[in-house]
């Protein structure tokens, strides 16, 4: 289906009206889920952002199930339009103009929130944004190529790479994280023996989050166009968005042997 690029100020949001942000209305059987790509960025804006606009727009017209629309305005989601969004997902950065308290209570109504690389470095001063996400950037020692560990390789959105002993290898920049939540489930982690690795310091690189009635997707992956390009992390993003959205039922996630005892809880 096709994701229109609108600047009009009538999706992401000043949050003027509360009762709009209390989730969104239920799709029709057999409609699409209605999904936002927001890249509005109040610190360091990624060079990648343009290309990924018109590979999200070529993932919203091959995928049947998924309509796209984007705004690189955060100013721009209205109440009545969070009401008609199934997901948005972030590719943000900074002090970016969004009530985070709103956009929690608008998560746990049922909507899906779904950050991509720098979601994490978006609206830091904000306790209710970086517990909602997950957590909040806290550098990038890697861009390079790395190990990564699948930690839950029967999840949807984890299984886009082919493996070696439970890994794969990417080249892109690796971030690392402060104030982790801990209530969630880990999908893939920054695979051990990599060189700047803290002794007994975790390293998650995608994780999900039941928050409510709705789900958090994230993943630290897509700083590099080339990534942005590979048919691997498109199928992990698109894998997300059906997770965080319910488009399909999706089978709980095995736990994994690979798995750090920090990380083992409830399948999610």
């Amino acid at each position: 289906m096709t994701l229109a690029i609108t600047a009009v100020a009538v999706m992401l949001a000043c949050l003027v009206h509360p009762a709009g942000w209390s989730g969104p209305r239920p799709r029709a059987p057999g409609s699409p889920v209605r999904a936002i790509y927001c890249t509005a960025t109040a610190g360091y804006r990624h060079e990648v952002i343009p290309e990924s606009i018109r590979i999200m727009r070529a993932i919203g017209e091959r995928t049947a199930w998924l309509d796209v629309d984007a705004t690189e305005r955060a100013e721009d989601l209205t109440a009545a339009r969070a009401a008609e969004t199934d997901a948005l997902v972030f590719y943000t950065t900074g002090a970016i103009r969004i009530d985070p308290e709103r956009l929690e209570r608008w998560v746990r109504g049922g909507g899906a929130l779904i950050g991509i690389h720098c979601a994490t470095d978006t609206l830091s001063k904000s306790g209710v944004y970086v517990g909602l996400i997950g957590g909040e950037f806290d550098g990038h020692p890697w861009n390079e190529r790395v190990g990564i560990r699948v930690d839950r390789p029967g999840h949807p959105a984890a299984s886009a790479w082919p493996l070696a002993n439970g890994e794969f290898v990417i080249e892109d920049e690796i971030y690392q994280f402060k104030r982790l939540n801990p209530d969630m489930t880990v999908l893939m982690s920054l695979a051990p023996g990599q060189a700047k690795m803290e002794p007994g310091r975790p390293y998650p690189l995608a994780w999900t989050r039941e928050v409510g009635k709705g789900r958090v997707f994230y993943t630290a992956l897509g700083h590099r166009p080339e990534v942005w390009r590979s048919d691997e992390f498109q199928r992990h993003v698109v894998e997300g968005i059906r997770w965080a959205t319910r488009a399909e039922p999706a089978p709980t996630p095995p736990p994994s042997s690979a798995t750090p005892a920090h990380w083992q809880g409830t399948p999610r």
